[in-house]
């Protein structure tokens, strides 16, 4: 669950490993930021984009890394005259990845009197923050994948264009059943709500096509032994694991089941991706990993959809909301749906080879 205000955000469900900070890294909003900002009224020689992510502690990497690329996008909007003749500035603020501190940076941008606020990468944060920004009509894009962002969506103006972690399931499912339909598959989750959401996907989509699971399992995260769980494998006979979790536990389930010559394909949650080779080493090799759409990917579909709305005029806050909503000419055929989550495809599975992700052959 998303931390209480005033608590330290350490749910699975912000940006810690398992949210890529490489690719937190390559998003560039220059797309995003400029296209949007064509839209809003000129109403000061200063056009203010927040920025709204950890700049201390555990995850202060992630927050900088985030300011930087939003700096860089304005830097060179900036040397192209700005927009309309306005030069953009950014202000960045920090979230701490904690849900009281993120309501606080939120009111800071408000009060600064922000176009857009990007940013929010840990749950806690966003959940929190999203509720200052809708009460106040500023257009919110979340970069977090927690289904409550958008499923109990705080207002109109809130947006997430970056995937939702049940997506997991979806793209894992779609593989599944691509590459092993009519093969016996087995479900494995650590019982956090980030692994339970992606696991209960899976499972949703895999018996719309009356495909069921031969065994669908919780383990209890931190143990150094699954051997009861491997016996449970060998018993139902599967030939593939879908496994949503982190990457200590998937590690020691997979040198479990080598000591007992037990070889199943693991398709793994996003969350293994940079942690498990480390963890695992070359028992990791060939494993398939839910992965994010590049962001520029996203990048790209925002411009378009932005693109569009701009036809229907200089609007902003909540008539900005919902020209985001209005049917896109072009490739994705609107951009966000009645909930605010991005129509674009969010997740691929991908091959984990020699320590690297690659796209499947």
């Amino acid at each position: 669950m998303p931390a209480e205000a005033g608590t330290q955000d350490t749910t699975p469900h912000r940006c810690e490993p398992c949210r890529s900070v490489p690719e937190i890294e390559q998003l560039r909003l220059a797309g995003l930021v400029v296209a949007f900002l064509c839209l809003v009224t000129p109403a000061s020689a200063e056009i203010l984009i927040g920025v709204a992510a950890p700049m201390t502690g555990r995850y202060a990497k992630q927050g900088e890394a985030i300011r930087k690329g939003v700096e860089d996008d304005v830097s060179r909007a900036n040397t192209s005259g700005g927009i309309k003749g306005q030069k953009l500035s950014v202000i960045a603020v920090d979230d701490g990845c904690d849900a009281k501190a993120g309501v606080e940076a939120a009111r800071t941008l408000i009060e600064r009197k922000v176009a857009i606020v990007v940013g929010h990468t840990c749950a806690g944060a966003a959940l929190a923050a999203s509720q200052v920004y809708a009460a106040a009509n500023t257009v919110f894009f979340a970069l977090n994948g927690h289904p409550d962002i958008t499923d109990k969506r705080a207002g109109l103006t809130i947006f997430r264009p970056v995937g939702r972690d049940d997506r997991q399931g979806d793209a894992i499912a779609k593989h599944v059943l691509e590459h092993f339909h009519g093969q016996r598959i087995a479900i494995v989750h650590d019982r956090t709500r980030y692994a339970r959401v992606i696991a209960d996907r899976v499972r949703f989509v895999l018996g719309e096509y009356k495909m069921m699971p031969a065994m669908s399992e919780g383990l209890v995260a931190g143990e150094k032994d699954y051997r009861w769980l491997i016996e449970k494998l060998r018993t139902s006979k599967s030939s593939v694991i879908v496994f949503a979790g982190f990457p200590n536990e998937a590690a020691v389930l997979m040198k479990g089941m080598r000591a007992v010559d037990l070889d199943l394909q693991m398709i793994g949650s996003e969350s293994l991706i940079g942690g498990l080779w480390l963890a695992a080493g070359p028992l990791a090799e060939g494993t398939r990993l839910a992965a994010a759409v590049r962001p520029e990917i996203f990048a790209h579909g925002l411009i378009e959809v932005l693109s569009d709305a701009s036809e229907l005029g200089p609007i902003e806050g909540v008539q900005l909301a919902q020209s985001l909503t209005v049917p896109s000419r072009g490739r994705l055929r609107g951009g966000f749906d009645s909930r605010g989550d991005s129509n674009s495809q969010s997740h691929d599975v991908m091959v984990l080879t020699a320590g690297q992700l690659k796209p499947m052959p």
